[in-house]
């Protein structure tokens, strides 16, 4: 067994060794499936409206979608990929079912490698061949993506040089996963604002500032501030419950167990990680507190789970505000967070972390931190 595979087999045993996270992980698969049909009726129906439709033009526009919201009306995507080196040595269906999003029944890609909907290297293929290194894998879809807010893209300030905006929560900043026209950067085009390359993101529900540099020189001084730690980032949340008074910091370790939810949890193989708490106010009607939030490393969605971890998590949050993590005491494990006697987050200092955990910090292996408003 490779090293790859043996990880892969490692965290499905973490996430079977507890109910609640089978629960989640089957529900949300399950919702984002939205696949009515067995394969050959899918493909067969999949198939008709291609050939309905091959002669119309994609509209790229947005347009309204309901009530405060907007969308690109459905069209046809050609895409490839090229083979990863955790495809190398697998079957083209296990790649498929296991990589591909959203996620279908293997029925559905063993029946589309057979009719040429999905193919290797731009042939019909079985779906036990072996995927090899260099190897390409084309497939077409007609893409249905979900509405975003149609408030648009407020412009905070511009320069020469500068493009500030407030990116609203719910919209991911450029394209991915089920999102192509649907992101920030189509809206700020079709708002008529300067064509801009991001240098760093905000998650897709995150709503707050983001800079865009409208040169090279500015994008080189950006990009580099960025690498060197001299941009901090702080966010605020709305969470259930009064939370502590006094600034706390917690240092739990963070495990991703599920790639394609993006899932984590708090256990002792995962990475090092800490974000510091201070809470800015309580509002005893709602019964929740907004927390101003320094995250010091960027793991996936690393203030969402350090805050489900503290017994605060934010009230509309898809995933750690499910009722499922109150079935039952916490899984996730580690020590208590420990207190800080700093009155300002400001003056929050990282805990020194080993060598390993440093080196990773430095060479980049950190994500994009996800935090979100509650409306």
């Amino acid at each position: 067994m490779s090293a790859h595979h043996g990880r892969i087999a490692r965290l499905q045993s973490i996430i079977a060794r507890d109910a609640r996270l089978v629960r989640l992980v089957t529900a949300k698969q399950r919702d984002a499936a939205a696949v009515p049909l067995p394969g050959r009726r899918v493909f067969e129906h999949v198939l008709a409206r291609l050939l309905r439709e091959a002669s119309d033009k994609a509209d790229c526009r947005l347009h309204p979608a309901g009530p405060g919201l907007v969308s690109v009306r459905p069209y046809w995507h050609y895409f490839w990929a090229a083979a990863q080196p955790a495809w190398v040595g697998r079957t083209v269906l296990d790649v498929a079912a296991e990589r591909f999003k959203p996620p279908r029944p293997r029925e559905f890609y063993a029946y589309a490698l057979r009719s040429g909907l999905l193919t290797l290297n731009g042939r019909l293929t079985d779906p036990d061949t072996v995927v090899r290194a260099g190897d390409q894998l084309q497939t077409v879809a007609h893409r249905h993506e979900p509405p975003v807010t149609g408030a648009g893209v407020r412009v905070i300030s511009q320069s020469e040089e500068l493009l500030v905006v407030d990116k609203p929560g719910g919209v991911p900043v450029h394209p991915v996963g089920r999102y192509r026209y649907n992101c920030l950067t189509h809206m700020m085009r079709e708002q008529g604002l300067p064509a801009v390359r991001p240098v760093s993101r905000l998650d897709r529900l995150t709503s707050g500032v983001m800079l865009f540099p409208l040169s090279a020189r500015a994008a080189g001084r950006l990009g580099v501030a960025l690498r060197d730690g001299k941009v901090k980032k702080e966010y605020l949340a709305r969470v259930r419950g009064r939370f502590p008074g006094e600034p706390v910091l917690c240092k739990e370790k963070l495990l991703l167990v599920h790639r394609q939810l993006g899932l984590s949890i708090v256990h002792e193989e995962g990475k090092p990680s800490a974000t510091a708490f201070v809470r800015v106010s309580y509002d005893a009607k709602t019964d929740t507190s907004l927390v101003l939030c320094r995250p010091y490393t960027g793991r996936t969605h690393q203030i969402r789970v350090h805050l489900l971890h503290l017994g605060h998590p934010i009230p509309n949050d898809p995933y750690y505000a499910d009722p499922i993590w109150d079935a039952s005491p916490s899984i996730l494990e580690g020590t208590s967070p420990s207190a800080l006697s700093e009155s300002s987050p400001l003056k929050l200092e990282l805990p020194p972390l080993d060598n390993d955990a440093s080196a990773e910090i430095e060479s980049g292996d950190v994500q994009t931190v996800s935090i979100f408003h509650l409306s």
